[in-house]
């Protein structure tokens, strides 16, 4: 019962790869069919998960609990925006749609099991085979040098996050002769780490898990992947990468960092402010002087995680709440705008701001949501964007962070500038590129997926204190 998603999403894997290798042809279509099915019905499978309870499973290696149901649920969500997003799009041709959608799953069932682990061995097997599977799904579509370099890129720059993340797994194994998050925190709170092995062990985990968010210094490769990645892809990929290492970041901090007698040291706070705070900085900045729609973006990115990740530092159940609630809609904001972004690249043919002239006109429905899209993302009033921002700005100032909390509101400044800047470039004509006209059925069809996608960012708005309590409820959930 407790793995009912991930049966579900295994046997849709199963299935896909069946059918790829039976049938071919006008098959493409049935495939896209069963892999939406497949992921719908996992995630209904979820909800009726969260009626169990808080359990262990699997030998006490995995837990379904607050993280795991709160994190599947979105992953399988986005899944399933993206699967609707590539149906859209000319950049994944008929013939690998297929392979599109096999990869895609494989990332989600393994995003799904990270959600749950709570083993250092499943964390580590699982992040392994997701940052695998999503350098195949980066450039797996087309002989492209820029998508080639991307997954290479991705290759590369995860596969040192997982080399930093085990030695900390070793020495702790060694420490503490277990593998288990609770374990181990039974351990250190009996025994805890020399200040230099603390220190040592510190550095390594959250160089480990700052790469894996694409947060500074390490945020340049993030960017450089993303702009070389297929555009139905990026939305998956953010989705994937950042949030392995997200979940990862929560469970230790609750887990290890919590601990009253610091076995890790204090100054692991300082790490991740410091990391935060720049990668808010830069990406905010950045973005301003971007001429490409993708960098533009993926400095938004770098900004918005840096939001996140400073909500985690204080460690307390308002500002986790506001952690999940900013990255709900964050996703939910980026899902939208990469679906527009992708209508402007197959109009255009490319990504470079100033060829969009004349989109606006054209497609006002579609300026309207992505302008939605965009002003939530980053935090503008009264979308919900703001309310999480807002919530993280406000811990800050209670706990007397005022100029860390002054800081972050003014960033937000520049990541409206870099904002205001492409949706302007939309309506004025200058040096725009020839624009295609899409199939009327195709307009019409991502016409309604665009309008379906701001009504969940309008719902939040609107029942932002239930969402919220649900948030707490789930944190009162987890099992730590």
């Amino acid at each position: 019962m407790a793995l009912l998603p991930e049966l579900m999403l295994l046997l849709t894997l199963v299935g896909l790869l069946v059918g790829e290798t039976i049938y071919s042809g006008e098959s493409r279509r049935l495939l896209t069919s069963i892999a939406l099915i497949g992921q719908l019905a996992a995630l209904v499978q979820v909800l009726l998960v969260y009626q169990s309870g808080a359990q262990l499973i699997l030998e006490k290696t995995a837990a379904i609990d607050g993280i795991a149901i709160f994190f599947k649920f979105f992953f399988i969500l986005f899944g399933v925006i993206s699967s609707a997003i590539s149906v859209f799009s000319i950049e994944i041709k008929d013939g690998i749609k297929a392979e599109f959608h096999i990869f895609q799953l494989g990332a989600l069932l393994f995003l799904c099991l990270l959600a749950s682990a709570v083993n250092l061995m499943l964390i580590s097997v699982c992040l392994l085979a997701l940052n695998i599977t999503c350098y195949f799904l980066s450039s797996f579509s087309i002989r492209d040098k820029s998508r080639t370099s991307a997954g290479e890129k991705i290759y590369l720059f995860t596969s040192a996050s997982f080399f930093l993340f085990l030695i900390p797994v070793v020495v702790l194994f060694g420490f503490t002769h277990s593998l288990s998050l609770f374990e181990i925190r039974e351990a250190l709170v009996a025994q805890p780490l020399s200040p230099v092995a603390a220190a040592t062990l510190t550095g390594f985990l959250f160089s480990s898990l700052l790469i894996q968010c694409g947060v500074f210094p390490f945020h340049f490769w993030f960017v450089d992947a993303l702009e070389g990645t297929p555009t139905p892809t990026e939305f998956f990929m953010i989705t994937a990468i950042r949030g392995a290492g997200f979940i990862i970041l929560l469970r230790i901090l609750g887990e290890w960092m919590s601990i009253p007698s610091a076995p890790f040291g204090n100054f692991w706070k300082e790490i991740l402010v410091v990391g935060a705070l720049a990668s808010i900085g830069v990406g905010a900045v950045s973005a301003n002087f971007q001429s490409r729609l993708k960098r533009l973006l993926a400095y938004l990115v770098v900004a918005e995680t840096g939001y996140w990740i400073l909500a985690l530092t204080e460690l307390d159940t308002g500002s986790v709440a506001a952690a999940l609630f900013g990255y709900m809609c964050d996703a939910l904001s980026l899902c939208g705008a990469y679906l527009m972004f992708s209508e402007n690249v197959d109009r255009t043919g490319n990504d470079l701001i100033n060829q969009f002239g004349g989109l606006a006109k054209s497609s006002w429905v579609e300026y309207a949501c992505t302008a939605v899209f965009l002003l939530s993302f980053v935090g503008v009033p009264p979308l919900p964007g703001f309310y999480g921002k807002w919530l993280v700005i406000g811990t800050m100032f209670r706990n007397g962070n005022y100029a860390l909390g002054i800081a972050v509101s003014l960033f937000i400044l520049f990541q409206l500038g870099a904002v205001i800047k492409y949706l302007h470039s939309m309506i004025h004509n200058d040096g725009a590129s020839e624009i295609k006209e899409p199939k009327t059925a195709l307009a019409f069809r991502r016409r309604a997926l665009s309008v379906a996608l701001v009504l969940p960012l309008l719902f939040s708005a609107v029942y932002l204190e239930k969402i919220l309590v649900w948030s707490e409820t789930a944190i009162q959930f987890i099992l730590w």
